[in-house]
Protein backbone atom coordinates (compact mmCIF):
# COMPACT_ATOMS: atom_id res chain seq x y z
CA UNK A 1 0.00 0.00 0.00
CA UNK A 2 1.26 3.70 -1.18
CA UNK A 3 0.29 6.87 0.55
CA UNK A 4 1.45 10.04 0.06
CA UNK A 5 0.03 12.86 2.13
CA UNK A 6 0.53 16.52 1.72
CA UNK A 7 -0.58 20.05 2.63
CA UNK A 8 -0.07 22.66 -0.07
CA UNK A 9 1.58 25.73 0.81
CA UNK A 10 -0.86 27.73 -1.09
CA UNK A 11 -4.11 26.76 0.82
CA UNK A 12 -2.66 28.73 3.62
CA UNK A 13 -3.47 31.83 1.58
CA UNK A 14 -7.12 30.89 1.60
CA UNK A 15 -7.43 30.98 5.15
CA UNK A 16 -5.41 34.28 5.82
CA UNK A 17 -7.70 35.77 2.78
CA UNK A 18 -11.13 35.86 5.26
CA UNK A 19 -9.16 36.75 8.29
CA UNK A 20 -8.41 39.76 6.68
CA UNK A 21 -12.01 40.07 5.44
CA UNK A 22 -13.55 39.45 8.99
CA UNK A 23 -11.32 42.95 10.03
CA UNK A 24 -13.42 44.91 6.80
CA UNK A 25 -16.78 43.31 7.73
CA UNK A 26 -16.05 44.37 11.55
CA UNK A 27 -14.86 47.79 10.41
CA UNK A 28 -18.16 48.43 8.31
CA UNK A 29 -20.20 47.01 11.37
CA UNK A 30 -18.66 49.30 14.09
CA UNK A 31 -19.54 52.29 11.47
CA UNK A 32 -23.06 51.28 11.37
CA UNK A 33 -23.40 51.14 14.70
CA UNK A 34 -21.71 54.78 15.32
CA UNK A 35 -24.30 57.60 16.44
CA UNK A 36 -21.87 60.02 14.25
CA UNK A 37 -23.22 58.13 11.31
CA UNK A 38 -25.92 60.29 10.15
CA UNK A 39 -23.17 63.46 10.40
CA UNK A 40 -20.67 64.40 7.62
CA UNK A 41 -18.49 66.97 6.86
CA UNK A 42 -18.33 69.28 3.73
CA UNK A 43 -16.88 71.64 2.66
CA UNK A 44 -18.33 74.91 2.06
CA UNK A 45 -17.25 77.46 -1.04
CA UNK A 46 -15.29 79.97 1.32
CA UNK A 47 -13.15 76.39 2.00
CA UNK A 48 -14.44 76.31 5.55
CA UNK A 49 -15.14 72.24 6.95
CA UNK A 50 -18.77 72.03 8.54
CA UNK A 51 -21.08 69.50 9.78
CA UNK A 52 -24.40 68.48 8.48
CA UNK A 53 -26.92 65.43 9.16
CA UNK A 54 -27.63 63.14 6.49
CA UNK A 55 -30.76 63.49 5.37
CA UNK A 56 -33.04 59.70 5.99
CA UNK A 57 -32.92 59.00 2.39
CA UNK A 58 -28.87 59.74 2.11
CA UNK A 59 -28.56 57.95 5.43
CA UNK A 60 -30.50 54.84 4.01
CA UNK A 61 -28.29 54.89 0.82
CA UNK A 62 -25.75 55.08 2.50
CA UNK A 63 -26.53 52.13 5.31
CA UNK A 64 -27.48 49.86 2.50
CA UNK A 65 -23.61 50.03 0.37
CA UNK A 66 -21.99 49.18 3.89
CA UNK A 67 -24.67 46.12 4.75
CA UNK A 68 -24.46 45.31 0.95
CA UNK A 69 -20.23 45.32 1.11
CA UNK A 70 -20.74 43.38 5.11
CA UNK A 71 -23.08 40.82 3.28
CA UNK A 72 -20.15 40.39 -0.09
CA UNK A 73 -17.46 40.13 2.45
CA UNK A 74 -18.93 37.65 4.38
CA UNK A 75 -19.96 35.54 1.13
CA UNK A 76 -16.61 35.46 0.16
CA UNK A 77 -15.35 34.74 3.04
CA UNK A 78 -16.83 32.19 3.64
CA UNK A 79 -16.22 30.73 0.56
CA UNK A 80 -12.77 30.64 0.94
CA UNK A 81 -12.63 28.84 4.37
CA UNK A 82 -14.78 26.45 2.64
CA UNK A 83 -12.51 26.41 -0.28
CA UNK A 84 -9.66 26.32 2.65
CA UNK A 85 -11.25 23.34 4.52
CA UNK A 86 -11.60 21.29 1.46
CA UNK A 87 -8.20 21.55 -0.39
CA UNK A 88 -5.72 21.81 2.96
CA UNK A 89 -4.60 18.36 2.59
CA UNK A 90 -3.89 16.63 -0.89
CA UNK A 91 -3.76 12.77 -0.32
CA UNK A 92 -2.72 9.50 -2.55
CA UNK A 93 -3.53 6.21 -1.73
CA UNK A 94 -3.00 3.21 -3.78
CA UNK A 95 -3.30 -0.37 -3.03
CA UNK A 96 -4.36 -3.71 -4.99
CA UNK A 97 -7.67 -2.54 -4.58
CA UNK A 98 -7.34 0.62 -6.87
CA UNK A 99 -6.34 4.33 -6.59
CA UNK A 100 -7.33 7.29 -4.99
CA UNK A 101 -6.05 10.82 -4.94
CA UNK A 102 -6.97 14.43 -4.95
CA UNK A 103 -8.12 16.93 -2.56
CA UNK A 104 -10.13 16.37 0.49
CA UNK A 105 -14.06 16.19 0.37
CA UNK A 106 -15.86 16.29 -3.04
CA UNK A 107 -12.10 16.93 -5.15
CA UNK A 108 -11.00 13.76 -5.03
CA UNK A 109 -11.13 11.00 -7.49
CA UNK A 110 -11.37 7.30 -7.05
CA UNK A 111 -10.53 4.48 -9.75
CA UNK A 112 -10.41 0.30 -9.28
CA UNK A 113 -7.28 -1.51 -10.99
CA UNK A 114 -9.86 -2.68 -13.08
CA UNK A 115 -10.46 0.87 -14.69
CA UNK A 116 -7.17 1.45 -15.05
CA UNK A 117 -6.13 1.57 -18.40
CA UNK A 118 -2.63 2.62 -18.63
CA UNK A 119 -0.45 4.36 -15.59
CA UNK A 120 2.95 5.75 -16.36
CA UNK A 121 5.58 8.35 -14.23
CA UNK A 122 4.95 11.86 -15.43
CA UNK A 123 6.00 14.95 -14.75
CA UNK A 124 3.77 17.64 -13.60
CA UNK A 125 4.73 21.30 -16.07
CA UNK A 126 3.77 24.76 -15.00
CA UNK A 127 3.75 25.40 -19.28
CA UNK A 128 1.13 22.60 -19.53
CA UNK A 129 -1.06 23.31 -16.23
CA UNK A 130 -0.35 27.34 -15.40
CA UNK A 131 -0.50 27.02 -11.86
CA UNK A 132 -1.15 25.09 -8.93
CA UNK A 133 -4.36 22.92 -8.29
CA UNK A 134 -7.11 21.62 -9.73
CA UNK A 135 -6.27 22.15 -13.33
CA UNK A 136 -6.72 21.70 -17.61
CA UNK A 137 -3.96 20.37 -19.13
CA UNK A 138 -2.92 22.46 -22.44
CA UNK A 139 -1.85 20.50 -25.27
CA UNK A 140 -2.68 17.16 -23.47
CA UNK A 141 -6.09 17.12 -22.44
CA UNK A 142 -5.51 15.80 -19.06
CA UNK A 143 -6.87 16.55 -15.72
CA UNK A 144 -4.28 17.92 -13.57
CA UNK A 145 -4.38 17.66 -9.83
CA UNK A 146 -1.26 19.68 -9.32
CA UNK A 147 -0.20 20.24 -5.80
CA UNK A 148 3.85 21.10 -6.62
CA UNK A 149 5.53 21.03 -9.97
CA UNK A 150 7.64 18.12 -10.87
CA UNK A 151 7.04 14.38 -10.50
CA UNK A 152 3.63 12.79 -10.92
CA UNK A 153 2.13 10.12 -12.18
CA UNK A 154 -0.31 9.99 -15.39
CA UNK A 155 -3.07 7.91 -15.30
CA UNK A 156 -5.81 6.92 -18.69
CA UNK A 157 -9.26 5.40 -17.38
CA UNK A 158 -10.94 2.55 -19.57
CA UNK A 159 -13.56 5.31 -20.35
CA UNK A 160 -10.70 7.53 -22.27
CA UNK A 161 -9.97 9.91 -19.57
CA UNK A 162 -6.88 11.44 -18.94
CA UNK A 163 -5.21 12.66 -15.40
CA UNK A 164 -2.09 13.63 -13.88
CA UNK A 165 -1.27 14.05 -10.51
CA UNK A 166 1.25 15.35 -8.32
CA UNK A 167 3.29 12.29 -6.34
CA UNK A 168 7.07 12.61 -4.74
CA UNK A 169 7.69 8.72 -5.53
CA UNK A 170 5.94 7.95 -8.83
CA UNK A 171 6.92 4.62 -9.01
CA UNK A 172 6.18 3.78 -5.66
CA UNK A 173 2.85 4.53 -6.02
CA UNK A 174 2.61 2.58 -9.38
CA UNK A 175 4.15 -0.44 -8.17
CA UNK A 176 1.39 -0.44 -5.27
CA UNK A 177 -1.19 -0.86 -7.58
CA UNK A 178 0.26 -4.51 -8.67
CA UNK A 179 -0.93 -3.86 -11.83
CA UNK A 180 -0.63 -6.09 -15.24
CA UNK A 181 1.95 -5.26 -17.56
CA UNK A 182 -0.19 -4.12 -20.20
CA UNK A 183 -1.57 -1.73 -17.88
CA UNK A 184 1.85 0.12 -17.19
CA UNK A 185 2.80 2.62 -19.68
CA UNK A 186 6.39 3.61 -21.05
CA UNK A 187 8.75 4.76 -18.41
CA UNK A 188 10.00 7.82 -20.33
CA UNK A 189 6.57 9.85 -21.65
CA UNK A 190 6.18 11.17 -25.02
CA UNK A 191 3.51 13.90 -25.22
Amino acid sequence: MFIETKRPWWSWILLIAPCVMGFGILQLSQSLLDPDFAVVEEQNAQGEIQQRELTPTELAEEKTGQMIGIAVLSVTAVVMFWIFLSTRLFRIEASDLGIRFGYLGIWSKNFSRQEIAMIRPTECRFREFLGLGIRWGLGTKRLGYVCWFGAGVHLEITNGKKYAFSCHDPQACITALNLAREQLGPCQEND
